[in-house]
């Protein structure tokens, strides 16, 4: 009878298209964990053809943690017109260690305690802040509906494919610059141009900015069973992103002294690309019409070759630097 049951329970969850109810009168919590591991998996450097000790491995770990509550409260034709966004908790910290060295940064949170109304006219959609301060660049890129609505299918689909906008979106990648400003100079490192060259080797190929700035594209199939999450029978939406490309030259900043690590103006990447792999599953509620838990975790390689000649002298490197990421993504009803 149990197992009857249940597979009763399997042909109503996997039954219907897979939308979001906005008609309900209720206030949905989005708690966003993200983290990237990275570290130099192999490095070489040349000085006009002699190898040079680098020193030891470099290592970095990003954590970005986003919890904001959402209220609907407007709605046309299914869709959110207006809504309440409340932010609780926004944290975007860095940590940073070559050899015995270690520095440390964050990026400020712009949107810390404010409370954003969104309000869509037309193809327009208005944001402005209800409660507390908020730069104008904190109030671009925001979109009324739930994030991950972003990988729910536009029909009754059994597979379909993700852009890069949707991934973006589904991530809160698109929305990074408004959430957080640029961190400010690392604390603890030691001062000394090439330690601080090597810094910004390494930050520029961490943190969520390259995936922001990545181009992916993915795949999502509908699982033939249910999985239970929380009690609940849920539809199981199996979810596969990558992406490879070539990255922009970074910005190194001003403030040369022609020593070996500081910027100079012959400083060319010969490649600088990367990849990224991410593999895992969306969990819609059918009773409850809404997503509720996203779970991603993949792999980002990053080959980066420069050459630099100043002062009659070249120096070639070349470096791979891998990662772990992991997403989860938990929306549940707020004040449970």
């Amino acid at each position: 009878m149990k197992s009857l049951l249940f597979a009763s329970v399997a042909l109503v969850s996997l039954g219907g298209s897979l939308s979001t109810d906005y008609t309900q009168q209720r206030s949905l919590r989005v708690s966003i964990t993200s983290s990237l591991d990275t570290e130099i998996k192999s490095m070489r450097v040349e000085r006009d053809g002699e190898p040079m000790d680098v020193g030891g491995g470099m290592t970095s770990t990003n954590k970005r943690q986003i919890t904001y509550v959402d209220t609907a409260l407007e709605h046309k034709d299914g869709a959110p017109t207006k809504v309440r966004r409340v932010f609780e908790d926004l944290a975007n910290e860095s940590t940073m260690s070559f050899g015995e060295r270690q520095s440390e940064s964050a990026m400020k949170p712009r949107l810390a305690g404010v409370t954003l109304e969104l309000t869509k006219s037309g193809d327009e959609v208005e944001v402005k802040a209800v409660e507390g301060d908020a730069e104008d660049e904190a109030l671009a890129g925001h979109t009324l509906p739930i994030l991950l609505d972003a990988f729910l299918p536009e029909g009754d689909e059994t597979s379909w494919e993700l852009d890069n906008a949707a991934i973006q979106r589904g991530l809160a990648l698109d929305v990074q610059k408004a959430l957080f400003a640029p961190p400010e100079p690392p604390s603890g490192s030691e001062g000394g141009d090439r330690g601080r060259g090597r810094s910004r080797v390494g930050m520029m190929g961490g943190g969520n900015g390259i995936l922001s700035i990545a181009e992916l594209e993915g795949k999502a199939e509908r699982a033939e069973e249910p999985v239970e999450h929380e009690g609940v029978s849920c539809v199981a939406i199996k979810l596969e992103i990558k992406g490879s490309g070539d990255l922009p030259q970074p910005d190194f900043g001003g403030g040369g002294r022609g020593r070996l690590f500081d910027p100079a103006p012959a400083l060319v990447f010969v490649s600088n690309t990367y990849s990224v792999e991410l593999k895992g599953q969306l969990l819609f509620d059918p009773a409850a019409k809404r997503p509720v838990l996203l779970e991603l975790e993949g792999s980002m390689e990053i080959e980066q070759s420069s050459e630099r000649t100043f002062n009659d002298m070249t120096i070639k490197s070349e470096s791979v630097t891998g990662g772990e990421i992991e997403f989860e993504i938990a929306i549940t009803q707020a004040g449970d």
